[in-house]
């Protein structure tokens, strides 16, 4: 089979990461796996899923015809057995464009639990209906994804879990942890926080920031903001502005995520919601105590996770869990947090997710 990926512009998170830890395991179904961006630029990450062995394709969206003839001309010319749409933004166009290029299968997957409201609402909810009786299969990345196209847009999916790569993303020995802290400048008495994440409104950086202010101005500590985008400059400002500058550390994005987890003390994704957070995977996944909001897309870790310090997404219920991890031994948080480690790579597993996908582009009934 040949499997085309229909995605926005290329960045080094969600789908694409997800896409390029796969690389090997397509072919041992026979699948060429292939990808159209179809942002303006083919996207900072379009270098690095080549090198992986992906081909990529680039076609810069247009809000015209003239754009799904030329995609349509594309599908017909190379041949897709299927084709796989991660973009929200113009699917259903997508979708009715393959169909008309004569694609056998057309697969779309929802990422995030969507909190459409209104006739925006009702116009999504009829797009999906007329899609599934096109034939296109919705999948969703997890239970509250599933249940949030269920719920409010009367959609039906099969959930394909979201996977990360549980074989680099271990728990650190004791000398891994101390030479990732000596790496980064860290003191023995610093309490180290990490967010991972980019800078949309979405992932509440805000909420952290506050926090930050509201702590005991005796505590030994420091932020590291692993990511930037769109409210990077604002965070820098409201830094600055409440006397962080030496608290704080923009990070940017990195391409070694792994030794910031291991010489950290607490990980943090304050989220208004979420599909289901890869970064909180990789940090529960290394055995770091971890702090995340209680909103759709994160409390599914409840299922498997116990040890989690759970918040509301205020600067002031943040900076409360923060607290409760400074006021527990950081032994005791680690054991805590061991245990939950151990159950990640079993329930978000890339070899079974991938198989799951085979199934659906073969028209094969998922058991």
């Amino acid at each position: 089979m040949k499997i085309l990926h229909i995605l926005n512009e290329l960045r080094p998170s969600g789908a694409e990461v997800m896409l390029m830890l796969s690389t090997a395991e397509w072919p041992k179904y026979g699948v060429t796996a292939e990808i159209l961006s179809t942002g303006a630029t083919p996207g900072e990450y379009a270098p690095t899923l080549q090198q992986a062995g992906w081909t990529v394709h680039h076609l810069p969206f247009r809000k015209s015809p003239a754009f799904f003839f030329e995609l349509s001309r594309f599908l017909r010319r190379e041949g897709y057995d299927a084709v796989h749409i991660h973009a929200e933004r113009a699917f259903p166009y997508f979708a009715l464009t393959a169909k008309v290029a004569g694609i056998s299968c057309i697969v779309r997957t929802i990422h995030s639990a969507f909190t459409f409201s209104g006739s925006l609402r009702r116009r999504r909810a009829l797009q999906r209906k007329l899609l599934a009786r096109m034939g296109v299969v919705s999948t969703s990345v997890s239970k509250s994804v599933q249940q949030n196209e269920r719920e409010h847009l009367s959609n039906e999916t099969v959930q394909v879990p979201n996977w990360y790569n549980s074989t680099y993303f271990v728990p650190p020995t004791e000398l891994q942890r101390s030479e990732a802290r000596q790496e980064l400048g860290i003191v023995q008495s610093e309490f180290i926080l990490i967010s991972v994440s980019n800078c949309a409104p979405v992932k509440n950086h805000k909420g952290i920031l506050e926090a930050l202010t509201m702590l005991p101005s005796t505590l030994k500590f420091r932020y590291f903001h692993i990511g930037h985008g769109l409210q990077e400059t604002a965070e820098r400002e409201f830094v600055n502005n409440n006397g962080l500058a030496e608290k704080v550390v923009f990070a940017g994005q990195q391409s070694d995520v792994r030794k910031y987890l291991w010489a950290a003390d607490c990980f943090l994704m304050p989220s208004l919601y979420e599909g289901i957070g890869i970064s909180a995977m990789e940090a529960l996944s290394t055995g770091l105590p971890t702090i995340l909001t209680d909103v759709i897309g994160l409390r599914d870790f409840k299922e498997w996770c116990k040890n989690i310090v759970w918040t509301g997404v205020s600067g002031e219920s943040i900076a409360e869990g923060i607290l409760i991890m400074l006021k527990t031994s950081k032994t005791l948080l680690r054991e805590l947090a061991l245990d939950d480690s151990v159950l990640i790579p079993n329930i978000f597993n890339m070899q079974a997710s991938v198989k799951t996908l085979v199934s659906i582009y073969a028209c094969k009934p998922i058991l």
